[in-house]
């Protein structure tokens, strides 16, 4: 499957699910609730999900999944049905774009409260559902919702339904969004996999959660330099999908949801051709017109022997001044001494260098 060509919404679920898989082992299983010609089913097949299963009303559309499938050679298992029709348990499970309609359809219970507790009952580990707002063009197109005030006990906010996942759900894990009125929320049922304390600095809180980072961002940090946040997106932003860098999710007015970028880099995991890969991360930069600036030890990190770049707090970018750089970036991390250049691959060969114990 070129990836290259997928819309922006399925390349962040396909980072995403590549890591859940990972970190499940390469055991997990996967059922996509109204999953239409089966995408997702196929990405996560792709992502190393070793059972996954579509489940979709539409006749049809579990007729092209079904042949797709055997086409394809990635096994999916084809279920026709509507969203209580899947039996079992599953780590996963995900709905995209179907809450809407799901809300609509439990109009005899009433409330998101029934919606959750049917999908805690089939889900292990994640439930992946996407929130559309009532402002999304579907609800123009999906009048049931629209109009369904009757025998339903709440209105369709959002506010109403992440209230009423916290009784099933230990946690948000994840937010990818997926349009400017669509978010996906990934909740965690059972305890965090890989529990890890906060990352606290001057400038954000770190958390590292079981499938992605969240960064937010300090309050004196944003009133002192209150650009940052905004750099950090922008660039990241520029080098979506671009290999090294980790993929922006979701962004609020404080934070940034973040696919995993590995552990910190280390003598023992660094790559024998760290070198190679380093002038690689910079010259990717480069050609999006993105210089970064704080490049030491610690914002490098390592993933299946691929050497990662993070914080880009202090990004600058070809169609701006880097005046506003403060000169104590990279002072005190054996990277820049008072008075060096910004040079991102001068900091790069140096944080490398350091790595490996051979210093300055």
């Amino acid at each position: 499957m070129e990836k290259a060509q997928l819309p922006a919404k399925y390349r962040k679920m396909d980072y995403y699910l590549r890591d859940c898989a990972r970190l499940l082992g390469g055991r997990g299983s996967f059922l996509d609730i109204g999953c239409s010609a089966g995408l997702l089913c196929f990405l996560a097949r792709e992502a190393g999900f070793h059972a996954v299963t579509g489940l979709d009303h539409d006749r049809d559309y579990v007729g092209i999944l079904a042949v797709a499938s055997q086409v394809s050679g990635l096994p999916v298992k084809v279920l026709l049905g509507d969203w209580r029709g899947a039996p079992g348990e599953y780590d996963v499970v995900a709905g995209m774009a179907v809450l809407h309609g799901i809300h609509s359809a439990t109009a005899a219970e009433g409330s998101f409260d029934e919606i959750f507790r049917h999908l805690a009952s089939r889900t292990r580990r994640y439930l992946l559902l996407e929130w559309v707002a009532p402002e999304d063009d579907a609800f123009a197109r999906f009048a049931p919702v629209a109009g369904s005030t009757g025998v339903q006990r709440e209105p369709y906010t959002r506010e109403n339904f992440l209230a009423a996942a916290q009784p099933h759900f230990a946690a948000v894990d994840a937010v990818i969004e997926t349009s400017p009125t669509r978010q996906v929320y990934v909740f965690r049922k059972q305890p965090p996999l890989r529990p890890e304390p906060p990352k606290i600095s001057f400038s954000s809180v770190v958390r590292i959660r079981d499938t992605s980072v969240s960064k937010t961002f300090q309050p004196r940090a944003l009133v002192l330099h209150p650009e940052i946040l905004a750099r950090e997106k922008r660039a990241l932003a520029l080098l979506f999908g671009v290999p090294g860098f980790p993929v922006l999710l979701a962004a609020d007015e404080r934070s940034l949801h973040l696919t995993l970028a590995g552990d910190p880099a280390s003598p023992a995991n660094l790559p024998n051709d760290a070198e190679a890969q380093g002038r690689a991360l910079v010259a990717a930069m480069r050609q999006k017109g993105i210089r970064h600036n704080d490049i030491h030890p610690g914002n490098l990190q390592v993933k299946e022997g691929a050497l990662y770049l993070i914080d880009f707090a202090w990004a600058s970018f070809d169609d701006e001044p880097r005046d506003f750089l403060p000169d104590r970036i990279g002072v005190g991390r054996g990277v820049r001494a008072p008075g060096d250049p910004f040079d991102d691959q001068v900091m790069m060969d140096r944080s490398i260098a350091i790595l490996r114990g051979k210093g300055r």
